[in-house]
């Protein structure tokens, strides 16, 4: 444990204990709810993050990976939730499917902001999300089902324009988008256990949105376009994108499943104009980014607001370190650094604060531990940053004990 700052004398906080540490998100989220009075935990099974050197984060927990211990990584939450007086806990990143899988052993004083694990995975999961939606009569992409290579090689063969990606995926790290060459599968890992899922190509304008919903209805939602991002899938520059229909297609979304939680959707835009939802992630994403201090998103969760919150349509936010990394190449190749230079100019980095300096330092340490990782699983450096606490629908293993 690491104490960053004197807790708060406000007599009217709350703990709020976030997971996730390593996250641009948590480190949002901890900003937000200590700006407003709040006590803020931090805990992840990472033992280095940027929450670790914030002022805004009262204390810092190391917990083991629910990967690798699901029963410890409970225990040690319960603990925190119950030494602490911890009357929320929000999970972040993708460890929230494994708080959904215990939340039932915290104590009833903490409310666990997550939903069940039953009503997550058909969510998470890339196909069953696409067969939900398309039986409201909704349209969606044409999607099947692939256990084998073979399967996805004469998708390829049929000249059709499709995209190919794993059932259980994040950060697009691993979808295929129109491939041509059919022996690109060869490396790729498919199985009944595994599966993929071969998709429709309907476009790539993309638009995402990130919202907050209590018993149905939804309380908090951000739009923006994916302009810039770290690889295919991870979004690095966050615009406030304004759209009534695709708030409202989530609201009645939420409503219908009497959601509770943190609910992200990419949707592509199609050559009508028409928004088609094609993924779902029901956790934190960047659209949080959007949202600044003032603005009352922390009330959100303690039930002290109406309406649907929305960030102000002028507002623009990036991972400002992804942005030189990833993005000003890309603009290079493509010639357009003076554009760069301008949404650069114009968007608030969401790690560097001239008051909380400590994270800006330390994401670059959390950089040298995933590019370790990286190396150790021979995987991507996204990928490395969710080993530990990505969820692919195991559902065999328990926290019995």
């Amino acid at each position: 444990m690491k104490r960053t700052r004197r807790s708060t004398a406000n007599s009217h906080a709350l703990t709020v204990l976030l997971t996730g540490g390593r996250a641009p998100v948590t480190l949002e989220y901890a900003r937000l709810f200590s700006s407003a009075g709040h006590r803020v935990l931090v805990a992840d099974s990472i033992a280095v993050h940027p929450c670790d050197g914030s002022r805004y984060v009262d204390a810092s927990f190391h917990i083991p990976s629910p990967n690798e211990d699901l029963a410890a990584f409970r225990d040690a939450l319960v603990r925190i939730v119950s030494e602490h007086g911890v009357s929320l806990l929000l999970p972040t990143c993708e460890e929230s499917f494994h708080v959904a899988r215990v939340r039932d052993a915290f104590p009833p004083g903490c409310r666990v902001f997550v939903d069940s694990i039953e009503r997550l995975e058909p969510l998470h999961r890339k196909d069953s999300f696409v067969d939900m939606v398309a039986a409201t009569g909704a349209r969606m992409p044409k999607t099947r089902l692939a256990t084998t290579r073979e399967q996805l090689r004469e998708a390829i063969e049929s000249r059709e324009p499709v995209v190919l990606k794993p059932v259980f995926s994040r950060f697009a790290s691993r979808t295929l988008i129109r491939p041509k060459d059919p022996t690109c599968v060869d490396a790729i890992s498919v199985s009944e256990r595994y599966p993929w899922v071969i998709q429709e190509y309907l476009g790539h304008e993309q638009l995402c949105s990130f919202g907050v919903a209590i018993d149905g209805e939804l309380r908090a939602h951000s739009c923006y376009a994916t302009q810039y991002s770290a690889g295919q899938g991870a979004t690095i520059y966050f615009r406030q994108v304004p759209n009534a229909a695709v708030r409202e297609w989530v609201a009645e979304f939420v409503r219908m499943r009497r959601f509770t939680g943190q609910i992200a959707f990419d949707f592509i835009r199609t050559e009508a104009g028409e928004y088609v939802p094609i993924e779902c992630n029901p956790r934190a994403t960047s659209g949080l980014h959007l949202f600044a201090p003032g603005d009352g998103l922390e009330g959100v969760f303690f039930g002290e607001s109406s309406g649907i919150l929305e960030p102000d349509p002028s507002r623009a936010a990036m991972i400002g370190f992804a942005m030189c990394a990833y993005g000003l190449p890309k603009a290079l190749g493509e010639g357009r650094v003076r554009a760069w230079w301008t949404d650069v100019r114009a968007a608030r980095d969401v790690t560097f604060d001239w008051k909380d300096l400590g994270p800006f330092f330390l994401q670059f340490l959390l950089l040298g531990v995933l590019v370790f990782r990286a190396m150790r699983h021979r995987t991507s450096l996204l990928e490395a940053s969710t080993v530990d606490i990505e969820w692919n629908g195991e559902r065999a293993e328990s926290a019995a004990g």
